[in-house]
This record gives structure tokens, sequence and C-alpha cells, in this order.
């Protein structure tokens, strides 16, 4: 699907501003979200991301959200990226990704990572209620127990029909909820006080750091390649996971140079 720039952040290139505050944003990804851990790292790495740092998230780019806000180290969340797509690769994907990220980050979250996260990052679903199926986009910040945050966090990735065997999930009661893509593909920050730039794994027009920004020719994987990315765990191995988050990292690097001048170095892309 396609989506209006004008929809999205705009691009912030006066970060340095005493007076503004920083908000960075994650879009949607799916099975791309490797791209978005290494661009995280880098921009931890280079001091830009920080643990008071306010972040919006869309569907995977609000699972970047909560670990980072819950103190859960991007290593970590790299190696249980790798078990979750070889389980997927191997066991099939059809209806299965609802439940097993859910017992993820049930098990990875620290038990306060909801009062870690309220108040530091916003979380997009999109809400609908049937007959007739009206959709209208939702942001959350302020999340009442733990497994109040992990369902908030499931529905953001919830596809129809694709995360599990239904078209959305109950969420606080009432409504259903799915992907925050449907109507929030790169959420925006809490208000206009903000700077903000986001990160998105797609050559998407209105994106600051993604894998077009040094050049289309130059990019690893064609459009149709990533589309099937997205969605396909059986294209993925352990090195292909690696080379999304190397790709992330560099491509952040490769932002901050234009736009974050002498945050432009960090130590874990040369691992």
């Amino acid at each position: 699907s396609t989506h209006s720039a004008d929809t999205a952040p705009q691009s912030s290139i006066h970060l340095d501003s005493a007076d503004r505050k920083l908000c960075i944003s994650f879009s949607a990804a799916g099975l791309l979200f490797p791209y978005q851990v290494g661009s995280a790292t880098a921009l931890q790495d280079m001091g830009i991301l920080q643990s008071d740092t306010v972040m919006a998230g869309c569907s995977a780019g609000s699972l970047v959200c909560a670990f980072h806000h819950s103190g859960v180290p991007f290593e970590v969340v790299l190696g249980h990226t790798k078990q979750l797509y070889r389980d997927l690769k191997h066991n099939g994907y059809a209806w299965r990704i609802e439940q097993l990220l859910l017992d993820l980050l049930m098990d990875v979250l620290p038990d306060d990572c909801h009062l870690k996260c309220s108040g530091r990052m916003t979380v997009a679903l999109t809400q609908f209620q049937p007959p007739p199926a009206v959709m209208q986009g939702k942001l959350i910040d302020q999340w009442e127990s733990k497994r109040d945050l992990v369902e908030a966090l499931v529905c953001s990735t919830f596809q129809p029909f694709y995360s599990g065997p239904k078209v959305g999930r109950d969420f606080r009661g009432g409504k259903w909820n799915c992907d925050g893509a449907l109507t929030n593909f790169i959420p925006p920050p809490p208000d206009d006080s903000y700077e903000c730039f986001n990160v998105v794994p797609s050559p998407w027009r209105g994106a600051d750091i993604n894998p077009g920004r040094r050049g289309f020719l130059k990019m690893p994987y064609n459009y149709p390649q990533l589309v099937a990315m997205v969605f396909l765990p059986i294209l993925y191995s352990d090195s292909t996971v690696d080379h999304l988050y190397q790709l992330g990292y560099e491509d952040a690097q490769d932002w901050a140079k234009s736009n974050r001048p002498g945050f432009d170095r960090g130590g874990a892309g040369d691992d």
C-alpha cells in the first residue's frame, strides 16, 4: 500500500535546537524488524537515542520502543528474533505469530515494563467495530500492567488472518484492534513541540533513516524482495537477520553524518 508523505512526521534537520524535544518514530516493518533494531542500536551508540528519549512505534516498530524503554539489550532482542524466525520458517507461520509473539514478550519484558514505558513511548493501533468496519487510528502511551502493554504491542503488530485466525484482537474490551500500519504507518510525535525523525525499512519517500537514502541502486535488496521479506519467514536465515541489522546500523550512521554532526560514530557497527 502507499502512504502520503503529508501524514508522516516531517524530517528533522535542526535536532540540536535546545528548545525542542526529540521524538524518534519507528514505522511498521513486518519481518524487516532487524533493520529497525540495527538502526536503534546505532542511535543508542551515537548517544542520540537515550533512556529518556520519547519514541513512537507502529507494528514491529512498537516492539523496538518497548524493548528500549524496558531496558532489554538489543543484542538480546536480536538473538530472540533469530530464534523466532527459525521457528516460523521450519514450523510454519500461518496463524502462529500472534501467540508466539505474546509468549515471547511476556517472557522477555521485565515485570515493570509498563511503568518504564508509560509516558515515554506511543503505540499505534487500528481500531474498528464491525459492522460496519469503520477503522480509526488509536495512539496509546499509558499502560496499567505488563499484560496491558503486551496486549497493546500484539494488537499493533496483528495482521488480520495472517498473525492469527481472526480479523483482529480485543483490547481493553469493546473494539477489535489490528495492525497500526493501516492508519498510522509512521506514528506522529506526541505534539508539535517535538522534533521528530523516523526509521522506515523501505525506500519510502517520507522516510529519514531507510535503505534508499544512500541511493536506490546501492540497495542490497530490490523493492519486490523487500515486500516479500515483510511477510515470508522462509526467506530468512540467521545471516539474513544479521545483514538487515547491519544495514539498519549503517543507514542510521549515514543519516547522522548529515543531520546530527558529531554523532556519526558508534562502536557496535564494526563488530
